[in-house]
């Protein structure tokens, strides 16, 4: 039990030390593109996963997934829309990561079944990237295997959309003063 305790630690603290410089990486970047693709790396080596992508909510309501990695296109489309019943709008609307595992078996999944079915992962966790209230988009880690998180995990995750949206927001905000001082 002592063992387990201190091993248990010694993961957190190395989690933690993996965030802050992750979040140094991410927060270096001004361009989207950098900061997508580099929170999209980071996550798969953190969370030891399969498969992930950053989507990014446009003005017309599509969440689109501009860096993915191991995910097909009829997938990331699956997803375009952000249906009512799909892992990343139950996440957006409660404000946390959540996951399922077996999620073409779970009910917060139905709507994009036969896409999770085609692609062949078992496990999905799906963070909010909030700025405010405001949804900026949403992060999904994939597991191919079954991958229970642990509330340790989630809260990482959580840190980490967390600055995450701060350099998106800071990012897109560069963008648009560098287009406004260019007209």
């Amino acid at each position: 039990a002592v063992a387990d305790r201190r091993e248990e630690l010694g993961q957190q603290l190395h989690r933690a030390e993996a965030l802050r410089r992750v979040a140094s990486d991410i927060g270096n970047h001004l361009d989207l593109d950098g900061i997508l693709s580099g929170l999209v790396d980071h996550s798969m080596v953190l969370f030891e996963a399969d498969r992930a992508a950053v989507f990014l909510r446009h003005p017309d309501g599509h969440a689109v997934a501009d860096i993915s990695r191991g995910l097909s296109a009829a997938y990331l489309g699956s997803v375009r829309d952000l249906p009512d019943r799909s892992l990343p709008a139950a996440a957006i609307a409660a404000g946390r990561p959540l996951f399922a595992n077996d999620y073409r078996e779970d009910p917060r999944g139905q709507d994009v079944r036969a896409a999770v079915v085609q692609e062949g992962f078992d496990t999905v966790c799906a963070a909010p990237l909030l700025d405010g209230r405001e949804a900026l988009g949403f992060i999904e880690i994939h597991h191919d295997r079954p991958h229970p998180w642990t509330a340790d995990e989630l809260r990482t995750l959580a840190a980490l959309a967390a600055q995450a949206s701060v350099a998106i927001r800071t990012a897109q905000d560069f963008e648009r003063m560098e287009t406004w001082a260019a007209q």
